[in-house]
């Protein structure tokens, strides 16, 4: 199941590689893993600034 929230795309964990197919390098591997872990960042983020926004007790802080 995908979601979108603000443009980002929350994604299942099916959707990062485990292991390297046939014929990919590690570079490759590890250009993959920085981009997922930009875009957790990203969902984090937005994950993050949804919830302030969507919070009925954000205004007691």
């Amino acid at each position: 199941m995908e979601l979108y929230l603000a443009g980002v795309r929350f994604g299942s964990p099916h959707d990062m590689p485990k292991s390297l197919p046939p014929g990919q390098s590690q570079a490759a591997t590890a250009q993959e893993n920085a981009h997922f872990a930009e875009l957790r960042r990203a969902q984090t983020t937005a994950a993050t600034f949804w919830w302030i926004s969507t919070n009925p007790l954000r205004d007691l802080v």
